[in-house]
């Protein structure tokens, strides 16, 4: 090869290179948007573990401030790379539905055809990993399976999302308990094991059936679009009829979670007595029962139950964390 072929090629590759990572920020930017759902959860966890440390002012400390900022970083890289990934993987079933194949723009062949695209669009999965570690190893190895099950969410062999109940087990870790984690992790003591307590572990739940709810709500408005494509998500298996059942009994976990939260509160049963806190956990059960009787009887109004159930979702699950944030510290009944 001649010196002039040589620079041809490589003014071609690097030309190649910079409309690759055009195409990155072009994509990233209309996915960015994406991140903001994923703060609260680290919100959420940050504020958890503070408050399970008794608001100490001493334990804020820059260290502490710093990691929170990398896990808010994360949110706006990791979110928009899987939802990226998926537009990619999901081009050939996209381009069968008018709307999505327009909004998808891996569906043209001259953008997903591109040499070394992939290779630019694992650039904010490697910004994700290094700030995970920056956190703590805790931290990191949680950003290593959620960027595995991120990836394979779309991608095969395993294509999560083909896959029932897997589809919305894994959105319910990537994006509830990821986020959460690294939040929690944020303000991370060496002193405190979480996975031994079960106030913890039910917080955890909770933050993992609101992101399961919210992919399957969503995944109901892309059932005759999946079902054309013969994409087997846990809706198209399940049907509409019995996804809304489902969908009923995820928030139901929900909306019932402060009423076990208050039995497994040692400090709270300590100062009242078990008595007090059964009567206290009987009265919360008031909120899934007015939930039950709103809905009942209405799998087959599909629209209806989905109008309802987001509204006690939407009104239930920011007060519910402050609920749990405050009722979190063993010095609030002192």
């Amino acid at each position: 090869m001649s010196f002039s072929e040589n620079k041809q090629d490589n003014e071609g590759s690097l030309e190649n290179t910079i409309k690759n990572i055009s195409l990155l920020t072009k994509f990233f930017k209309a996915r960015l948007n994406i991140g903001y759902i994923a703060i609260p959860y680290s919100i959420l966890g940050f504020l958890i573990h503070w408050s399970l440390q008794g608001f100490q002012l001493d334990l804020f400390t820059n260290d502490a401030w710093w990691r929170f900022v990398f896990a808010s970083i994360i949110a706006f890289t990791y979110m928009p790379y899987v939802f990226i990934m998926n537009d990619y993987y999901d081009a050939p079933f996209d381009a069968l539905d008018e709307k999505k194949r327009l909004r998808n723009p891996f569906c043209f062949e001259e953008i997903k055809n591109r040499k070394n695209l992939r290779l630019i669009l694992l650039v904010p999965a490697i910004i994700s990993l290094i700030l995970g570690f920056l956190i703590s190893w805790q931290a990191g190895v949680i950003t290593i399976i959620a960027l595995l099950l991120g990836n394979f969410y779309s991608a095969r062999p395993f294509r999560f999302k083909e896959r029932p109940f897997l589809d919305f087990f894994v959105h319910g870790f990537s994006l509830g308990v990821f986020f959460f984690s690294l939040g929690f992790y944020s303000f991370w003591r060496n002193a405190y094991e979480p996975f031994l307590d079960p106030i913890f572990l039910l917080i955890l739940l909770f933050t993992f059936m609101d992101a399961a709810w919210i992919h399957i709500d969503s995944a109901i408005l892309d059932y005759a679009t999946d079902k054309k494509s013969n994409q087997n998500t846990t809706v198209v298996f399940l049907g509409p009829k019995y996804t809304i059942i489902l969908l009923k009994l995820m928030l139901l976990t929900l909306l019932t979670s402060p009423a076990v939260f208050i039995l497994l509160n040692n400090p709270l049963i300590n100062k009242f007595g078990m008595e007090i806190v059964i009567i206290l956990a009987i009265l919360i059960l008031i909120l899934p029962l007015s939930y039950i009787i709103m809905s009942w009887g209405g799998e087959n109004k599909y629209e209806h139950i989905r109008h309802i159930s987001s509204r006690y979702r939407l009104y239930s699950v920011y007060f519910l964390s402050i609920f749990f944030i405050l009722l979190s510290n063993p010095n609030f009944f002192i």
